[in-house]
């Protein structure tokens, strides 16, 4: 995850300016619906192992969506943000050539793809399995 972060946060970092004003709140942002994405597909998992396979909806009210939204959010902080975390990534990787080179970026940016995308993967094996 710290590698994932580190590349994320480096990408609005170029010749010593942020391309974007606030690139800690993009990551934020990104991580935060990442774990939301995580989460949500735990909450399937979870509907698949006590209702069965063949439930159409996971349930899920209003409130419950906002939660984990929140629940993504609280877990972002806590992994990068508490006590300035994200300076202790970034100077492990800053000298890191896997993490500044081209296959590197690659892998960081599919990791946060696949981890948004999780639920929806998640859903179509589900459905193929128990059709």
């Amino acid at each position: 995850m710290d590698f994932i972060f580190y590349i994320i946060y480096n990408a609005y970092y170029k010749d010593g300016n942020y391309k974007n004003d606030m690139p800690a709140f993009t990551v934020f942002i990104l991580f935060t619906l990442a774990f939301f994405c995580i989460l949500l597909m735990l909450a399937d998992v979870k509907v698949l192992l006590t209702e069965g396979p063949y439930v159409k909806e996971l349930g899920l009210k209003k409130y419950h969506i906002y939660l984990l939204g929140l629940m993504g959010a609280v877990i972002t902080y806590l992994m990068f943000y508490i006590n300035k975390r994200y300076v202790n990534i970034y100077d492990t990787y800053k000298d890191s050539r896997f993490a500044n080179g081209y296959t590197g970026k690659i892998i960081g940016w599919t990791g946060l793809f696949i981890m948004i995308l999780s639920p929806f993967i998640f859903i179509y094996i589900r459905n193929s399995l128990y059709k």
